[in-house]
């Protein structure tokens, strides 16, 4: 079997290989990686959702029947990424800048803190060069002239809105 098949015969190649459910569902047989049908052709795998529709890169597949094994080109449409992270489902609506700077602290991934940051700042008013500044704290220099700036850490920051 080629990977070049047009989307018709992708369509045809799923429905063999999947068992249609009393809710119109094609239960796809075929192999599931982290919770997507695929197919391997040559040695390489492909999203058979993204085939049977020719889908473009750059789109995202939304399965109108929320049924992650269906690969029913009628349950699959194609929706951009702003669609995708923004629909409905709690697990991907898009975080705020807070909620990211949260959870990345709880993670351990955050060198910087409220308090931190306040220190950044009154060092620069004392006169500590940023490079100064930057290497105890384990930050890039850039990252130190952005707390300074206010541009990052603005809840720490004198001048914070």
């Amino acid at each position: 079997m080629s990977a070049d098949l047009s989307p018709a015969e992708w369509v045809e190649l799923a429905r063999q290989r999947s068992a249609v459910g009393p809710d119109g569902c094609w239960h796809w047989l075929g192999s599931i990686v982290h919770g997507v049908p695929v197919i391997q052709v040559d040695r390489k795998r492909y999203r058979i959702t993204r085939m049977v529709t020719g889908m473009k890169p750059g789109r995202y597949v939304e399965l109108t029947c929320a049924n992650p094994d269906c690969v029913n080109p009628a349950h699959i449409r194609a929706v951009t990424r702003a669609h995708y992270v923004r629909r409905d489902c709690p697990q991907r609506k898009p975080l705020t800048f807070l909620q990211r700077r949260a959870a990345r602290k709880r993670s351990g991934l955050c060198k910087l803190d409220e308090t931190k940051a306040a220190d950044i700042r009154r060092q620069w008013a004392e006169g500590l060069s940023l490079r100064k500044i930057a290497e105890p704290l384990g930050v890039n220099v850039q990252t130190v002239h952005n707390v300074v700036h206010g541009r990052s850490w603005r809840a720490a920051s004198p001048w914070a809105i």
